[in-house]
């Protein structure tokens, strides 16, 4: 026996005080953001990339720092706070 779902796509025309309202692909929320298809993966490449790029700031004007509270004291401050951000939804 053999099921077979048909799927139709409706394009429905929403309005707002009579101008339509333009479909998007993914938009941001409160720092999250969310794609047509509730993919989490542009949200993680933009947070991946913001946290490398803060995590090469830190190792490039922190080499002379001989205090290893104060550098886990920066790290906690710059990048831990971008990757804890929302990290449970």
């Amino acid at each position: 026996m053999r099921l077979l779902f048909l799927f139709v796509v409706k394009n429905h025309n929403n309005t707002y005080n009579d101008s339509p309202l333009n479909r998007v692909s993914e938009i941001k929320d409160l720092g999250i953001i969310y794609t047509s298809s509730l993919s989490f993966r542009p949200h993680i490449y933009c947070i991946t990339y913001k946290a490398l790029r803060l995590l090469g700031f830190l190792s490039r004007h922190s080499k002379h720092f001989n205090s290893p509270p104060c550098l886990i004291a920066l790290y906690s401050f710059l990048i831990r706070s971008i990757l804890d951000y929302d990290s449970i939804i």
